[in-house]
This record gives structure tokens, sequence and C-alpha cells, in this order.
């Protein structure tokens, strides 16, 4: 299937939810999945920065609003040494290891995001601090490994 095809449907899918989202009474909506398939865009469309201006690409996901949104925001770990090269919302994490990250429950959030990462693309479910509410929160991040780091988007839970 075509890319730019699959880019559009995507497009198309989260503006239809954003405008629902607008025009009715928000309580009544459930728009994590509008929010989930904005994270696997936000991941492709990452991916896609780096495939074409290599490692600079890192310094654009904290500067460019496509890389962070409200909650959600682009970060880039460097697969098996735990090293976080890109942070979209907060860059005092670059350089630190994702494997000091432990959750609430104890979650090694750096070795889950690490195991688990696939050229596919998968889903890692822990908790981390929302940086809207400013509390420990679920959170579900999108992850896709590509050219030796691991590309995600988390999305909190309601």
């Amino acid at each position: 299937m075509n890319n730019n095809y699959i880019v559009l449907v995507i497009t198309v899918a989260v503006i239809a939810g954003f405008v629902v989202f607008i025009i009715q009474d928000t309580s009544s909506i459930d728009v994590q999945p509008y929010r989930e398939t904005l994270a696997m865009y936000m991941v492709e469309k990452a991916i896609a920065d780096y495939d074409d201006n290599g490692k600079i690409a890192f310094m654009k996901f904290d500067q460019n609003y496509i890389y962070h949104n409200d909650e959600e925001y682009v970060f880039v770990i460097e697969k098996g040494t735990f090293r976080i090269v890109a942070h979209g919302i907060n860059p005092e994490y670059i350089g630190t290891l994702s494997s000091d990250l432990i959750d609430s429950d104890g979650t090694n959030i750096g070795e889950l995001i690490d195991k688990n990462a696939t050229p596919e693309g998968t889903w890692v479910h822990y908790k981390f601090l929302d940086p809207k509410t400013e509390k420990i929160e679920p959170k579900s991040s999108w992850i896709t490994l590509h050219d030796g780091y691991i590309f995600g988007v988390g999305v909190y839970s309601p």
C-alpha cells in the first residue's frame, strides 16, 4: 500500500476526530482512539524526518509543533544503550538512561521499551508523569524500532 495513501487516511481520521470533538459535548466522546492514531502518526512523521535529515532531526522534536501536541510528544531512545537522544517536552532527559526510569508499580520503563520495540511498531504500557496534570498517570506509548533507535509517542489514559 502506498505510504502517501496511509498518511492521508490517518490524517483524515485525525481531522474527523477533532471535528467531532469540537462540535459535540466532549464529556460523551471517547477521544482516546484519535489520540492513539495521532501518536502513531507522530512516530511515523518523526521517522520520516530522521530518514531525511539524520540525527539533526532529533533537535527538531522539541522545537516543532508537529512533534508535540498537548500531552503527546516524540521521544527517541538508542536501542540497547537505553540512552535518551530526543525528548519533545523535557530536554533534561536527553543524555540520561531510560533504564533509570522506574514507574510507581516498579516497572523499568527503559527495559520495557527496549525489550518490546519492533520495526512494525507496538504499544507498551506503564505509568509516567503527565505534564498536563502533573500527576503520575497510566500511559501507553506507540514505539517503533528504526535504524537502531526507538521512536515513541505516549498517550495518557483518561
